[in-house]
């Protein structure tokens, strides 16, 4: 009978992890109407009361024409048939500040995009089609993940990480919707395994870091502040090189090629606005709605959840003429309230940094979105909290990169306000963290159980 490690070695191959988030995905795609019902996804009033064997079929089928679940499906469902009809970037609804009929400039343009793709060789509303590619991508993503991990922790540290992304509930019903974090969590991935370790190829891993870093940014803005930060850790990988371009040169060419790949978003912007917007932004909107006099500073719905004085859709805001005047106004009130209410707005940020690391589940209280929390920040706080114990501090600098993002969207979220979707990107860092310092801490035990042993055994043993 083979020994237990030598059993389990399939665990320490990527291609394990990417069959098992594969399936755990497609297993949830087949019981979505049970699983949205569980969930508490608002269904449509016919699927309200779903009975999950025969259901299945029935509503796979109605989910190959477009039946949303969230407001968000409706409007990139829109979006993306706009695109797909040559209309462009176009939004005939209503959706927060946008104008309807007139070009978006205010909205992620990377996922619409992805989804008109999709549109486009399998027909406007297939949707089933797009949750299958979606899956397909996050399985690909584990090997990213477990490649990021056992590249600076070893095999073991690839199939803990492996395995967390894997069986990570969110990151599953990420996949089987219709939300940027399906594409988002697969570019951060993608982003970490280049940062993991220098390629012998160094301007190609350039090229594809300013480029995934420009797809992130135009699916969401808040990774724009993070462009910065890898072009700091490029040059902190050079910074022994013998003169100051070998030096600066990598972090150079990644920040003038990231804004070659925003531009022809920008020129698009100038062209119809007159204004320069490198990539999509919404900061007025959120800034206002995550940060207003309304809010309470605790722990739980209430700081994230209150009474608006004006409200996005008052007729204050809408009644202005274009995105853009709705946007500064609503960035003007945000501003007013942190210049009379200060201690309140720190207030509300402290809350949410704290919210944003501890396993808190703030939006839903179900026992999915409790389990998801911990699942997604305990183990890891856990983990951290021995490493440090065990005196492996000196491994966070193996994996500064994740360590960074993971820092930079926690501060992120405690400015733009807490929600479980909005933690959601952050998860493939968390993962390899997690599979670096739980191998770390194994490795060092085998050490200290090794040392203990010679020091059990005695002079006349040893000469034995």
């Amino acid at each position: 009978m083979l020994p237990w490690p030598q059993r389990l070695h399939w665990l320490k191959n990527p291609w394990t992890w990417v069959i098992v988030a594969g399936a755990l995905r497609f297993a949830v795609l087949l019981s979505l109407p049970h699983t949205a019902h569980t969930l508490a996804v608002p269904l449509n009033a016919s699927q309200s009361e779903p009975k999950v064997v025969p259901a299945v079929t029935a509503f796979l089928q109605s989910r190959v024409k477009l039946v949303p679940l969230t407001e968000d499906e409706g409007e990139y469902d829109e979006m993306a048939r706009n695109l797909v009809s040559g209309r462009g970037f176009v939004l005939d609804s209503k959706w927060l500040i946008t104008t309807p009929g007139q070009p978006v400039a205010y909205a992620g343009f990377t996922y619409p995009a992805f989804v008109a793709s999709v549109y486009w060789i399998f027909g406007a509303g297939q949707e089933l089609p797009l949750f299958v590619v979606q899956i397909l991508v996050a399985s690909v993503a584990a090997w990213l993940v477990y490649t990021s991990a056992e590249r600076v922790g070893g095999a073991l540290a690839g199939a803990v990480a492996g395995a967390f992304y894997a069986f990570h509930p969110t990151l599953i019903w990420s996949s089987v919707a219709m939300m940027s974090e399906s594409i988002c969590v697969p570019l951060v991935a993608l982003l970490l395994y280049l940062l993991s370790q220098p390629s012998p190829h160094p301007l190609r891993r350039v090229l594809l870091l300013a480029g995934t870093m420009a797809l992130l940014c135009l699916a969401r803005s808040t990774f724009s502040y993070f462009v910065w930060i890898v072009a700091g850790l490029l040059i902190f990988e050079v910074r022994k090189r013998p003169t100051w371009w070998a030096r600066v040169g990598p972090a150079f060419v990644f920040v003038a090629s990231f804004t070659a790949c925003c531009s022809p978003w920008t020129i698009r912007n100038y062209l119809h606005w007159k204004r320069i917007i490198p990539f999509s932004t919404k900061a007025g909107v959120n800034a206002w709605v995550h940060n207003h006099p309304g809010l309470r500073v605790e722990f739980g719905s209430g700081a994230i959840i209150g009474p608006m004085p004006v409200d996005v859709f008052d007729s204050k805001i809408q009644d202005l003429p274009d995105e853009g005047a709705r946007e500064a106004a609503l960035m003007k009130l945000f501003l007013s309230f942190v210049r009379t209410e200060p201690m309140k707005f720190l207030g509300l940020v402290w809350m949410r940094f704290w919210m944003a690391v501890l396993p808190v589940a703030v939006v839903s209280k179900s026992a999915f979105a409790i389990a998801s929390a911990w699942y997604a920040k305990g183990t890891v706080l856990v983990a951290l909290a021995i490493a440090l114990w065990l005196k492996q501090a000196r491994v966070l600098l193996r994996i500064l990169p994740v360590v960074l993002f993971a820092l930079y969207w926690v501060l992120m979220q405690s400015l733009a306000g807490s929600g479980l979707r909005y933690r959601i990107p952050s998860d493939p860092a968390w993962a390899i963290m997690l599979g670096v310092l739980s191998s770390s801490i194994i490795a060092w035990t085998r050490i200290r159980l090794a040392a203990m042993t010679v020091q059990s055994v005695g002079p006349a043993d040893r000469k034995v």
